[in-house]
């Protein structure tokens, strides 16, 4: 089976002007309006059950109107601008819950409270995969549903929940990242390897992730055993995996992704063989728009992604994860124990990747 076959490729829209993507304009989305078909039953109910216990006071000798009355026109009044100010509060949110599309991000706002407002945004190039789901008869009475997104960036899934139109959405999705992709004439992920930007201290240290003076006993140490600036980090405490990672993304323009969050595409597991996985420690993890999502521990190797390619044979992009990690997902998703000659008793931290070069 050819696995360009499998592979959707956004080059093939037609490509716009950058006057087009100057001129465009920003897309805004929000949860369908039955989503208040509840609140506003509930509204209702009260209101109705208000008045009528209202004029049953009124009209019945239960209590004397001329003294009362007051009092339930009063108490009334209260119990209907609650039931009002409920309505409208779950208006408010479902107003000011939007997902918005830009000229280069979707951006996720919701409100949590009155006072309080989350704000999520993803860069589009940054976006693998796209599906959305009409899930159960009222949604497909009233064309609504979630769309989820998988990208490569820290938060790694994205989800408009119950939204008008989700296929009309995914296809807004597509257009705006090609418009985006178009333009800039990038790839979906920036691939530059050995050439970061910046040496990996300089960035640890504008990070405010060490101090100089660690970097200059790491340095020390680095010239004396000649391992690698990180690892020499790792082992005196003065640096997390992290926070490794995140630095080695910063400095080679790829994107970091948590493999234990992220939602792994099984489809293209099989892209690398458990023993150029385990060799390059490298695994896919998700179809991008016209090819393959691997991620790796050492984006300093060209040859690791060399290997990669030369092996995969379709447009390769690359994110940063940790080296554990990587071997977890190897471990996990090969099926490693169930491998003919493979040790049933295998794990990670096995001779097999001890054997293994240091990655940073």
């Amino acid at each position: 089976m050819n696995k360009n076959n499998n592979l959707q490729s956004v080059n093939n829209n037609p490509m716009p002007s950058k006057d087009a993507i100057s001129d465009f304009k920003e897309l805004i989305y929000r949860r369908h309006p039955v989503n208040l078909a509840g609140s506003a039953t509930i509204t209702v109910i009260m209101l109705i059950m208000i008045i009528f216990f209202a004029v049953f006071l009124s009209i019945s000798d239960i209590i004397e109107l001329n003294l009362y009355l007051p009092y339930i026109i009063l108490y009334s009044g209260v119990l209907i601008f609650w039931a009002i100010s409920y309505f409208f509060m779950n208006w408010v949110f479902w107003y000011l819950d939007v997902w918005i599309i830009t000229k280069g991000k979707l951006i996720d706002s919701q409100l949590v409270t009155f006072f309080v407002r989350r704000r999520a945004e993803l860069d589009l190039k940054q976006i693998q995969d796209i599906r959305f789901t009409i899930p159960g008869t009222l949604a497909t009475i009233f064309s609504c549903g979630n769309v989820l997104i998988q990208s490569a960036a820290k938060e790694s899934n994205f989800k408009l929940m119950f939204i008008s139109n989700p296929r009309q959405v995914v296809q807004d999705i597509k257009d705006a990242l090609t418009e985006v992709q178009t333009v800039s004439k990038e790839p979906v992920i920036v691939i530059n390897p050995n050439m970061p930007t910046i040496r990996l201290g300089e960035e640890l240290i504008q990070s405010h992730l060490i101090s100089p003076a660690s970097l200059d006993t790491a340095l020390t140490e680095q010239v004396q055993s000649g391992k690698r600036l990180g690892e020499i980090l790792l082992e005196k405490g003065l640096l997390n995996k992290k926070d490794l990672v995140t630095a080695l993304s910063s400095q080679y323009k790829l994107p970091e992704v948590n493999l234990r969050r992220y939602n792994f595409d099984l489809e293209v597991i099989n892209y690398l063989t458990s023993d150029i996985a385990i060799k390059n420690l490298a695994i896919p993890i998700s179809k991008t728009f016209d090819g393959v999502l691997i991620a790796i521990a050492d984006p300093a190797s060209n040859q690791i992604m060399e290997n990669i390619r030369a092996y995969i044979k379709v447009p390769v992009n690359f994110a940063v994860a940790d080296e554990t990690d990587i071997k977890w997902a190897i471990d996990k998703y090969y099926n490693l124990d169930k491998i003919p000659g493979q040790s049933p008793d295998f794990n990670p931290d096995s001779s097999q990747y001890n054997n293994i070069k240091q990655n940073y």
